[in-house]
């Protein structure tokens, strides 16, 4: 199992959506941070755990640049795969529907491009 601890690693506070955007950006988060790590896992053939606790809040327009624009950007990456090795986490109750938000978003993505 490999985590991605979002707070401690990339920022406690999330930005919008594109570097244009200001800092910490999901399209920053995704580039340099959600797709390496992603690949690795798959490479691996182990999870991999993005932890969300600790993040100040999540910004939609971030959240659908992360994890849509993770299907939309990234060739050969399907949303099966991508379920078969992503989990997002928080055990903050209050963050549970930015993830499945996060969800929807990839999913939404994945129904496009069909």
């Amino acid at each position: 199992m490999t985590q991605l601890l979002v707070a401690s690693e990339f920022s406690p506070y999330l930005g919008g959506r594109v570097y244009d955007d200001g800092p910490f950006s999901g399209q920053e988060f995704r580039e340099k941070f959600l797709r390496p790590r992603l690949l690795a896992a798959i490479e691996a053939q182990a999870p991999l755990h993005v932890v969300f606790d600790g993040v100040a809040g999540m910004p939609t327009s971030f959240l659908e640049e992360a994890f849509g624009g993770l299907l939309r950007t990234t060739p050969n990456l399907n949303l099966e795969k991508v379920r078969g090795y992503l989990r997002l986490e928080a055990e903050d109750p209050e963050l549970w529907p930015f993830l499945k938000l996060a969800e929807q978003y990839m999913s939404q993505q994945a129904d496009r491009s069909h």
